[in-house]
């Protein structure tokens, strides 16, 4: 894990373009961590990327985000695993709900299965929210998913759930001490979706340039509209980010035209997700996208996005760094 945070070049590119030198001295006047892995390479903890980037007056924005999408297969699970890995490296503390019957995102963090506790069980039997949460590495915690799961909306009717309130009000015992709560939904339209809907700040839906993700996009567009008018909601909105692009297939430039032309810009989030077997080396390997050595298009990609979803592209922009 330790190879995939941030290294020193990083930091510089945020920080206005500060030398290494400079952030060497930095992190030896503040007594920080540093990690040396290998002879050429050294790498920043999140908890010392964070005090740095505090100091230079950088807000961790507290927000709850639904990764959801009604048709499976575009690549939600691996984009909120990935994007929350890379938030914490950059200092954010996070949170990951696998909302999930199968559990890939829990499997991705290498949980064993059925030897935790789930959503299911504080439905069902009032299980404290804290007994669910497991730490995975520095400022990210899970809250993990398995089979047993595939019972929590017949469990939801049964304890006669609000589902307006439901995952917004268990979340309330421990959103102080999260930045970020990242909810990976399931692909239906469920009690628990709709609650986590209703709890969440942004829904981030990933797109991928075919017709059946299309047609998904607006079935999905119509459920968020759905539970908003039904709950009368003023959150969340949302935000489309546009996954698996290749370049090479004219498709997806016509695609993406065609999502340009019908939705407005401030809803695509301005990031694009380009195809990369990084991903799946990543998952054959048990190893985070982010340890390769080599520049891939999947390590920048989510890098940006995690910059654009905690702020750090945009405080960049509005601020300039002092050197």
């Amino acid at each position: 894990m330790e190879n995939s945070y941030l290294q020193v070049n990083d930091l510089s590119n945020i920080l206005g373009g500060l030398s290494p030198q400079a952030i060497y001295k930095m992190l030896k006047a503040k007594e920080l961590e540093s990690i040396m892995i290998s002879p050429r390479k050294k790498v920043i903890p999140p908890e010392s990327v964070r005090t740095i980037l505090i100091d230079k007056g950088f807000k961790y924005q507290k927000q709850i985000l639904a990764f959801d999408m009604i048709k499976g297969g575009v690549g939600k699970t691996t984009l909120s695993s990935t994007v929350a890995a890379r938030a914490s490296h950059y200092g954010c503390k996070t949170l990951i709900i696998d909302f999930d019957l199968q559990g890939n995102l829990s499997r991705s963090f290498e949980l064993p299965n059925k030897t935790y506790k789930i959503w299911i069980d504080i439905v069902k039997d009032n299980v404290d929210v804290n007994e669910t949460i497991i730490n995975v590495s520095p400022y990210l915690d899970i809250i993990p998913s398995n089979l047993n799961n595939s019972r929590l909306d017949i469990e939801m009717q049964h304890a006669s759930t609000n589902i307006k309130d439901h995952v917004k009000d268990i979340l309330d015992n421990v959103i102080d001490n999260y930045d970020l709560i990242i909810i990976d939904c399931p692909p239906a339209i469920n009690k628990v979706s709709a609650s986590a809907i209703c709890a969440s700040d942004k829904v981030i839906i990933p797109l991928n340039p075919d017709p059946y993700a299309m047609d998904g996009l607006v079935m999905t567009l119509n459920e968020i509209k759905r539970i908003k008018k039904s709950f009368k909601l003023k959150n969340p909105d949302y935000m489309i980010v546009w996954n698996k692009y290749d370049a090479r297939k004219r498709l997806g430039a016509i695609y993406m035209h065609d999502l340009a032309s019908q939705i407005k810009v401030e809803h695509i989030l301005p990031v694009v997700i380009r195809t990369d077997t990084s991903y799946e080396n990543a998952i054959a390997n048990a190893a985070s996208i982010f340890e390769a050595s080599k520049n891939t298009n999947a390590k920048e990609d989510i890098d940006q996005m995690a910059r654009e979803i905690i702020g750090l592209n945009k405080w960049v922009e509005e601020n300039s760094i002092d050197k």
